[in-house]
């Protein structure tokens, strides 16, 4: 996994080492970098973009941000869970491409924030948010 620290105790995920034998990826909670511990709070813009070997993503609690095209264009993206009760935005088509029948699973006590949250970020009409 990529970060990019922003401050004294925040990170960005910024993208990941393509691997060619998983097509999990988990954005954690925090980070440990050089001995000291980072909250993950964003996922950058273009961040899994193109990465269509990708079939489910984690996103951690921490979470506030989603970048534009985060995950444009991950043809084999099914499966989203997004445990951050704190997402705040998500960016211009960051949903663009992903498999047509994925599906989106958010806190259940956000779930009608979420959906007003997550509509038109580029996901197709027959993609779910559940809780």
């Amino acid at each position: 996994m990529k970060y990019k620290v922003i401050n004294n105790s925040q990170v960005v995920f910024t993208g990941t080492v393509q691997p060619k034998t998983s097509g999990r990826v988990e954005i954690p909670d925090s980070v440990k970098i050089g001995g000291k511990t980072f909250k993950v709070t964003a996922v950058s813009v273009n961040a899994l973009k193109n990465m269509k070997y990708i079939v489910s993503v984690k996103i951690g609690a921490n979470v506030t941000t989603i970048g534009a095209n985060a995950f444009r264009g991950c043809k084999g993206l099914r499966t989203i869970y997004i445990r951050s009760k704190k997402l705040k935005g998500v960016g211009k088509n960051a949903f663009k491409g992903i498999k047509s029948t994925a599906r989106i699973t958010v806190p259940e006590s956000k779930r009608k924030a979420y959906r007003k949250l997550l509509k038109h970020k580029g996901q197709g009409s027959k993609v779910r948010i559940i809780d």
